[in-house]
């Protein structure tokens, strides 16, 4: 979803009857909600995140979907709109919050770092400060990669053959 059916489905979730009832409910002035409307602007993460509360979607979801549309390289508006498509089939399954982040975290981490797209499009998100929030996911996906053998070896313990030997 972009910006504008974004802004149609929260006026008509809560059932308003135009966007200066709009503007009240997002707390912001009827002008930005004119530029909203006319693409010259897109949500802040702040807005972003007042959206997803009022229209009770994933912060992720609307997160990503406000990343692709500020991505000036299709190869990286690609990857947000499938980490966006992602968290929404999490979301419907109904599929635990930790899940859906490591699904998130694994979209993200194919982006390759080495275009110079994906670079921007990093430092731009440090500036906003998803960085954090992204390394954050990804220290959790590395651990629990590396925990989960462990895991998987405690609950399959080992026979030893002389035991089974009846004396």
């Amino acid at each position: 979803m972009n910006t504008v059916e974004y802004l149609d489905a929260l006026r008509a979730r809560l059932q308003l009857h135009s966007d200066y009832a709009l503007a009240k409910a997002l707390n912001v002035t009827r002008q930005m909600v004119s530029q909203y409307r006319s693409g010259a602007r897109g949500f802040g993460d702040d807005i972003a995140l007042r959206v997803a509360d009022l229209m009770r979607l994933p912060p992720a979801k609307v997160l990503a979907d406000m990343a692709a549309e500020r991505a000036q390289s299709e190869q990286v508006r690609k990857v947000w709109k499938d980490a966006a498509k992602v968290i929404a089939r999490a979301a419907r399954a109904t599929v635990s919050g930790a899940v859906a982040l490591l699904v998130f975290a694994a979209a993200m981490l194919s982006v390759p770092s080495s275009s110079e797209a994906a670079t921007n499009q990093a430092v731009n998100a440090a500036q906003r400060g998803a960085l954090c929030i992204m390394s954050t996911v990804r220290r959790l996906w590395l651990y629990l990669r590396r925990r989960l053998p462990r895991l998987r070896d405690r609950r399959t313990p080992s026979i030893n053959p002389a035991l089974l030997t009846a004396e």
